[in-house]
């Protein structure tokens, strides 16, 4: 049963794949809303489970973005720099030729802009290199440690624990959660899927190594909880990595001391206990706070002046209320949720709502009618300002993606030569609203500055 999601955003042709587009915000999920819609309240159906565990995987990621103490600050700034981007243009009509060459660019708000968009896109991707050769498979060791992250390695993968696999371990044991797998059947299912040709445990490490290393020692019940709240918990932190580098140090010098059969939540929550972890949490969620409240103050005290700071200033305001609430993360998952049960995921989607959803046969937002009122908007402008950056950075131009790969368009002039031919160049009626990608353009300031 394949529910993992093997990339972040490639292409909208993958559509019949669910996919969580994290720079966008967009859940791809894959399937019609007669196959899986939580607004339904409709009976699961087998090919309805199968969806719906796909959309866990993908909603457990959008989580991390919006309701960690690590996330909120890195995607809080994505937002931020399309703000820069966008508001460099009050500053300097500076003209700017497809693609960007950022060493050319003379306007230092729109620099900062590009380059922090930058940054947002490293710091998802720390510490997450992996390396592979032909060796025989061996028991998973601790391989190296520095001050920056752990390795461990079967002899035939040798990988980094960083960010990713910290993000895919939660989401991919979240969703085997649900589908009500024991540790026993997750371990066969990484078995079978994790492979390369005929080598069991040869390919993407970022969902099974770090479970693996856990489950070989052979002494540990409910691992697959137990690594849930470890990842849960590193994301409360301002360098994940760092944190599940402090845990495999703590857990090599203590795990011969444990009884065989321990729940494995209990180990992480004895380590949670010990040394400075408490402190670790305390300072990650009160510098996460302090982040966004910055980020607050500013776009409130601008938001009259550009749609932009009034879009970023929710989408911040959303994210602080939510660390707020569950103290960085701490509380977004508890120890007796019941994971199996779909009206446990309805209700944390009522809470803390979603983003864009893009079904097969709709594109919708769900939550709260709060949230969605509130949020709506803001996403889908995000949604647009980030596409058009998303095609400048490459220099693509194509049909407008609101027409087929996100058909949501509702504009008067749907379907004007320049939708198919080239939507930089869409002029907009004062009156016209709709337009998704030229009002993208607009608030992104390149209608003036684009030589196309």
């Amino acid at each position: 049963m394949e529910t993992i999601d093997n990339h972040y955003y490639k292409s909208f042709d993958q559509l019949g794949k669910a996919f969580y587009d994290w720079e966008r915000h967009l859940i791809n999920i894959g399937c019609s809303t007669t196959d899986f819609n939580l607004n339904q309240g409709q009976n699961l159906t087998e090919k309805g489970s199968l969806e719906s565990s796909k959309f866990v995987h993908e909603y457990i990621h959008f989580l991390q973005n919006f309701a960690t103490s690590w996330g909120t600050p890195v995607f809080t700034d994505l937002t931020l720099a399309v703000m820069k981007i966008g508001a460099s243009s009050a500053t300097s009509d500076e003209k700017l030729i497809l693609p960007i060459d950022k060493s050319l660019v003379t306007n230092r708000l729109l620099l900062d802009g590009i380059e922090l968009r930058e940054t947002v896109i490293n710091r998802i991707n720390k510490h997450n290199n992996w390396s592979f050769n032909e060796n025989d498979i061996l028991p998973i060791k601790n391989v190296t440690d520095s001050d920056d992250c752990i390795k461990l390695s079967n002899n035939r993968i040798v990988t980094e624990l960083g960010i990713k696999l910290i993000r895919e371990h939660m989401a991919h044991l979240g969703t085997q959660l649900y589908l009500k797998k024991s540790d026993e059947e997750i371990h066969s299912y990484n078995k079978n899927i994790f492979t390369n040709k005929d080598s069991i445990f040869s390919r993407d490490p970022e969902y099974w190594i770090l479970f693996e290393y856990v489950f070989e020692t052979g002494t540990f019940s409910n691992i697959a909880r137990g690594i849930f709240h470890l990842t849960q918990n590193n994301l409360i932190t301002l360098n994940p990595e760092k944190a599940l580098l402090r845990f495999i140090k703590w857990f090599e010098v203590n795990k011969t001391t444990f009884k065989k059969g321990i729940d494995f939540y209990d180990v992480v929550e004895s380590w949670l206990m010990s040394n400075d972890e408490g402190n670790y949490l305390y300072v990650g969620l009160t510098e996460s706070i302090k982040h966004c409240e910055k980020i607050l103050t500013m776009t409130q005290k601008h938001q009259s002046t550009n749609d932009l700071f009034a879009f970023t200033s929710n989408i911040t305001d959303y994210a602080l209320a939510n660390i707020k609430k569950n103290k960085g993360g701490r509380f977004l998952f508890n120890r007796n949720d019941d994971f199996t049960n779909v009206e446990f995921w309805k209700g944390k989607v009522l809470e803390y709502g979603t983003g864009i959803l893009r079904y097969l046969d709709n594109v919708i937002i769900q939550g709260s009618e709060t949230h969605i009122s509130k949020m709506n908007e803001s996403f889908y402008m995000l949604l647009s300002t980030s596409l058009v950056l998303k095609r400048i950075f490459e220099n693509s131009k194509g049909n407008c993606p609101f027409l087929d790969e996100i058909p949501i368009c509702e504009a008067d002039i749907r379907e004007s030569d320049n939708c198919f031919k080239n939507p930089y160049l869409m002029l907009i009626p004062e009156k016209e609203k709709q337009c998704l990608f030229g009002n993208g353009v607009l608030l992104t300031g390149m209608g003036k500055r684009l030589k196309l």
